[in-house]
């Protein structure tokens, strides 16, 4: 599948992507944890919350599903994760990590 999306770097690509499931309420990632890959959702939905400085509780913010993405943000401002995202049902996402941190322009 990735030698025709990135005919170059498939192998590069393949090496640093996994299939993950998690199961209702699980946590697929945290609020202010360093940003280190981006996700696609495959199936299932899973639930965007943002806990706002100093408020002991989350906001939900948003939902997502088949063909979400989302990280990419984090990534490429080398930002922390700025909301935490939690299974709703099981969910099954494509995860891709990055070797080093993209280095902003400036």
């Amino acid at each position: 599948m990735w030698s025709y999306v990135f005919p170059s770097g498939s192998k590069k690509v393949a090496s640093r992507t996994r299939l993950l499931q998690f199961e209702p309420a699980e946590t697929l990632v945290t609020q202010g944890d360093p940003s280190e890959a981006f996700y696609l959702v495959m199936k299932g939905e899973a639930r965007v919350t943002i806990r706002p400085d100093g408020k002991p509780d989350a906001t939900e913010v948003g939902r997502l599903k088949a063909s979400d993405g989302f990280g990419e943000v984090g990534l490429l401002l080398s930002e922390p994760r700025g909301a935490t995202v939690e299974s709703v049902d099981r969910v099954l996402v494509l995860r891709c990590r990055q070797r080093r941190p993209l280095h902003r322009l400036e």
